[in-house]
This record gives C-alpha cells, structure tokens and sequence, in this order.
C-alpha cells in the first residue's frame, strides 16, 4: 500500500478539514476579540484565513503530486469555484422565507 493510496488521502483530507476549522476559528476569535462589534468582519477573515489555509494545504499534503496545472491556474480555479460557491449560497432561497 503506497502513501498516496484512498485511504491516506481520506485522512490526510480529514486531518487538513481539522486544521482548517481551527485556523478559521482562530483567526475569528482574534478579530473578535482585538473589535467586538466588527463580528461580520472577524467572520469573513476567518473564513478567508481557513479556506486559503484549506487550499494550499490540500495542494501540497492532501494531494501532493497529483497537480495536472501550476499553481496560479488551481488557485485561479479555487477562486472561481469559490465564488461560484458564495452565489449560490447568497442567492438560494431560504428555509425560513
């Protein structure tokens, strides 16, 4: 079994998914703690923070040498899928309307 088989990665990815949640957690409760009223603001730096986190880690550890495209293109693809992601959530229904 090499170290690139299903089963490290699917670690490795958990392993990252916890460091990403701590770092994101991090960041906000720093924010939050140096300007309690910008909540929104430690939020969004914390989110930031984790997902740039999520992303350079997942290149370089979850899934080390397995990259078709440099690394300006997956962070230009990250970003686009990114956005993608915060439309939808932006502009889906909600179940409370």
């Amino acid at each position: 079994m090499s170290g690139n088989s299903i089963w490290h990665q699917a670690i490795r990815y958990g392993a990252v998914g916890v460091i990403v949640v701590i770092g994101d957690y991090l960041v906000f409760s720093a924010v939050l703690f140096s300007a309690p009223a910008a909540y929104l603001l430690a939020n969004l730096a914390g989110k930031a923070a984790g997902a740039l986190l999520g992303f350079v880690l997942h290149r370089n550890f979850t899934f080390r040498g397995q990259h078709r495209y440099g690394p300006r293109r997956q962070f230009a693809s990250w970003c686009a899928v990114l956005l993608g992601n915060i439309c939808l959530l932006y502009t889906s229904p909600s179940p409370r309307d």
